[in-house]
C-alpha cells in the first residue's frame, strides 16, 4: 500500500489531476470515479494502473484485475490527496489519452466555441453522446476536455463520441 505523496505514480496522478500542461506532455490523464473508469475500461481504454483506497467493493476489485488491470492500493490520505472532489470514491485510474478518430461521413458534428466552463462543457459533452451525435469538435478557446471537472460531468460521454480540439483552421477542412 502507496502512504505517501511523494511516491512517483501519485505525483504523475496528481499533476494529471492538476493542469492541462502534464496531461499534454505526458500523454495520460486521470479518471476519477467508479462510473468514469468502468466506463473507459468496458469500451476498450487499458490503463496503466489504478489507484484504490482500502474501502472500494471487491466486484470492482476482481472485475478489474479479471481484465489484467494493474491495482495500487493507497491510503486514504492519499486518495484525498489525489481527488478532485471533496468525497473521493476511492478510485483514480491513470489512462492514456484517448485519440479519437473523426468519422470519415458524420451525419452530426457539433461545434463547439469558449465553453470555458468545465462544468458546462461535461454536460454538453454528455448530452451530445444521448443525442447521437457523431463527433464533437472544440475551438482553441474551450476548456481543456480532459480537465477533472469535465471528464465528470461528461459521465463517459469521452468514450463514446469523439471529442476533439482543433484550430478553426482543422475545422474548417
Amino acid at each position: 500500500m502507496i502512504t505517501s505523496t511523494q511516491n512517483e505514480k501519485v505525483k504523475l496522478a496528481k499533476a494529471l489531476q492538476t493542469t492541462a500542461k502534464s496531461r499534454r506532455k505526458e500523454g495520460k490523464i486521470a479518471l476519477e470515479g467508479v462510473r468514469l473508469v468502468r466506463d473507459a475500461v468496458q469500451e476498450g481504454h487499458q490503463p496503466d494502473f489504478i489507484f484504490t483506497s482500502p474501502d472500494v467493493e471487491a466486484d470492482l476489485l476482481g472485475w478489474l484485475r479479471a481484465r489484467g488491470i494493474q491495482i495500487v492500493e493507497v491510503s486514504d490520505e492519499v486518495m484525498r490527496h489525489l481527488s478532485d472532489t471533496q468525497q473521493p470514491q476511492g478510485v483514480l485510474g491513470v489512462f492514456p489519452m484517448p485519440q479519437p478518430i473523426l468519422p470519415e461521413h458524420p451525419n452530426r458534428l457539433l461545434i463547439l466555441d469558449s465553453i470555458r466552463n468545465p462544468g458546462n462543457l461535461g454536460t454538453i459533452l454528455r448530452t451530445a453522446g444521448a443525442a447521437s451525435v457523431d463527433a464533437v469538435l472544440l475551438s482553441p478557446t474551450c476548456a481543456d476536455p480532459y480537465n477533472p471537472k469535465v471528464l465528470r460531468g461528461g459521465m463517459g460521454a469521452h468514450f463514446r463520441v469523439p471529442v476533439m480540439a482543433m484550430s478553426w483552421e482543422q475545422i474548417a477542412e
